[in-house]
């Protein structure tokens, strides 16, 4: 599982790079309290609406499909690969 780390705001969930049901956005979303930043080097987490988590770009949910957990190869065409903590080959 891919991730950048664990969430500073439940202490429990990694931080992880999520599509939204467009597919063109990506935000790093908590995968156990749904804190979410919009790159790597915020300190505060935002808090998206629930139950859907509209995504702040285009309003697509970050929940219902085909919203999903980004691949590592999109991690790594965005520019992130490197920060990752944890990664499968």
């Amino acid at each position: 599982m891919e991730h950048f780390g664990i969430c500073a705001a439940c202490g429990q969930g990694a931080k992880r790079l999520r599509a939204c049901a467009s597919e063109r956005h990506f935000l790093i979303l908590c995968d156990e309290c749904d804190a979410a930043w919009f790159t790597l080097e915020d300190e505060a987490p935002t808090y998206l609406k629930q139950p859907d988590l509209p995504c702040p770009a285009c309003g697509a949910s970050l929940v219902q499909p085909p919203s999903r957990w980004a691949t590592l190869d999109e991690i790594r065409q965005l520019g992130w690969g490197d920060d990752l903590v944890s990664k499968s080959e």
